[in-house]
């Protein structure tokens, strides 16, 4: 069923205008904002925590929101086919690349450090379009079909995916190695691999990925978000500050140390853009 979704929708994509391919996105979205109950409980619930904010009624337009901007988000990944240089120089600015050249020119590589924010697959797509070699940690459907339509969509914009797990570690170790960037999205536990830590003031299990790697390899770990500027198709790619660890020899320790200020960028973030962070399970039970 979600395959065929997933295929009339880019069929849907490709025919209309990006204009209308947004209109019909904003009602479909707001279609699923109605019936997927479980889903906007669990985005209520994690915005309410991740803000502090308690009105109802705003919580409820940002969860609205979330729908809407998801929705937009695949109508964007659906049409990857027609987003050629020139359409990306077009909608998207970039802010704060000194911020990556100075991590890259340390020569280990870069962690991206990325979440369900904005819209990430494009986010992608448009540090891969600048040139840098680029790859993303990107989570398998389990279904083959779905998995293969995804990964012909990532590569019309030249997106390499590596899905998680411990049989792809050498994958990531070597883009590392050849000062390439690895995005890894911080905000939500794929691989039943984390730990509880605090985040936006309770304690979760948040992914360590991104502050291992780091750890391991002495590579930055850069924030890189795409975050959607009004509500049309146009974006913001930002590089915030590098985030860089030190090895005390107490590795957990410095595993929480990293993943503290890493998710204190990532909180900020989400607090800056809360309709934008599409995740649609419980982070704090």
């Amino acid at each position: 069923m979600l395959y065929a979704l997933f295929r009339i929708g880019r069929r849907l994509a490709m025919f209309l205008s990006p204009r209308a391919g947004y209109n019909v996105a904003t009602a479909v979205g707001d279609i699923f904002y109605c019936f997927a109950k479980e889903d906007r409980k669990n985005l209520w619930h994690n915005l309410k925590i991740a803000t502090g904010i308690s009105d109802r009624r705003l919580l409820r337009k940002y969860t609205k929101n979330i729908f809407r901007n998801f929705a937009k988000c695949l109508v964007d990944f659906f049409r990857f086919e027609k987003m050629d240089s020139n359409y990306m120089r077009t909608h998207i600015s970039v802010a704060g690349k000194e911020n990556l050249d100075r991590a890259l020119a340390k020569g280990k590589g870069v962690i991206a450090l990325s979440a369900h924010l904005g819209n990430w697959e494009m986010g992608a797509a448009a540090v891969t379009n600048l040139g840098y070699a680029f790859c993303q940690i990107a989570l398998e459907h389990g279904d083959k079909r779905i998995d293969d339509f995804f990964a012909r969509q990532r590569a019309f914009p030249g997106i390499k995916a590596i899905a998680p797990g411990s049989a792809q570690l050498k994958n990531c170790f070597k883009i590392l190695k050849k000062n390439g960037i690895l995005a890894i999205a911080s905000d939500r536990d794929l691989t039943n691999n984390g730990i509880s830590v605090n985040f936006c003031g309770r304690d979760a299990i948040m992914p360590k990925g991104a502050a291992a790697f780091s750890l391991k390899t002495g590579a930055p770990i850069v924030p890189t978000f795409l975050v959607r500027r009004g509500s049309g198709p146009n974006y913001d790619l930002i590089f915030d500050k590098p985030i860089e660890g030190k090895a005390t020899g107490d590795k957990d320790a410095d595993i929480r140390s990293i993943m503290k200020n890493c998710l204190s960028t990532l909180e900020a973030y989400v607090k800056r853009f809360p309709d934008q962070w599409c995740v649609f399970q419980k982070i704090w039970e």
